[in-house]
């Protein structure tokens, strides 16, 4: 076989690769092994394109037997640093996307130019985000009439969901939903924020001009809390000391670490 030979042959093999459709759902995860994390969950009918080693990319392993090598465009969730956070409260170049809260978890991906992401939650030093992304993965091949047992650890499916809580004060237990879409009327769409309501610290009268803050569980400042637009029949007061979820439009100032939350919601947090 000649060069151009070789050449026209490698640039055709993708052509002639063989989709598969699932059965039943699967599992999509970050290496190929049963104890590997689950980072997407495939619905039933999914189409998978499995990697050969033409195709494969030089990140990737190939596929031990029993297992795909696939490459899949998707919703993925993962966690940043809060420093890898805009003031436009977008994700940064570069970030590096974690599957837990944790510079010791599992790496997902890097943050690259003109990937989409949205944060959509904010606890302590960590951000939850959700990032559409091309990422690379394993799918163990089903056996012919299997049907794989219900994972309830698996992560959510792909398509979010959103339910917009009332914004008055709720001192029931129940969370407020943790993934949000745009609303297409405001600038920025809200979040939730967790964390323990104080007042804020202010030395000689110096200091933020918002009254409340939350503290994550380093005791650190995690965000000043704005309440002038929080519709509520019971006093902020009530709720100093504890743990609380606060859903709100946030904000960073430029140069600023901090993040400036205008509330929309206040609940105590659930307890474990």
């Amino acid at each position: 076989m000649n060069a151009r030979t070789r050449l026209f042959f490698l640039l055709t093999i993708p052509a002639f690769l063989q989709a598969e459709t699932l059965e039943n759902t699967a599992e999509m995860q970050l290496n190929p092994s049963a104890d590997a994390p689950v980072i997407l969950t495939l619905d039933a009918g999914s189409e998978l394109t499995p990697l050969t080693d033409e195709t494969l990319p030089p990140e990737m392993d190939p596929a031990p037997e029993g297992w795909w090598a696939i490459r899949l465009l998707g919703s993925y969730q993962g966690y940043v640093s809060n420093d890898d956070i805009l003031k436009d409260f977008t994700v940064g170049t570069g970030a590096t996307v974690y599957l837990e809260p944790s510079h010791d978890a599992e790496m997902l991906v890097f943050m690259g130019a003109g990937d989409e992401a949205e944060v959509i939650s904010v606890t302590g030093e960590w951000a939850r985000i959700v990032i559409r992304k091309t990422i690379g993965g394993y799918v163990a091949i089903p056996m012919p009439g299997e049907v794989p047992e219900p994972d309830e650890s698996a992560p959510a499916p792909t398509e979010i969901e959103t339910e917009v809580e009332s914004s008055t004060i709720d001192p029931g237990p129940a969370p407020l939903p943790p993934v949000l879409t745009p609303t297409p009327s405001r600038a920025m769409p809200p979040r939730l924020f967790s964390g323990r309501l104080e007042r804020t610290r202010r030395i000689f009268g110096r200091g933020p001009k918002q009254n409340f803050q939350l503290i994550d569980g380093q005791g650190r400042v995690l965000a000043y809390l704005e309440i002038q637009n929080l519709l509520t029949t019971e006093p902020v007061e009530r709720f100093l000391g504890q743990k609380v979820n606060v859903f709100g439009v946030p904000r960073k100032p430029e140069g600023s670490k901090i993040i400036i939350v205008q509330v929309e919601s206040l609940r105590f947090a659930p307890q474990p």
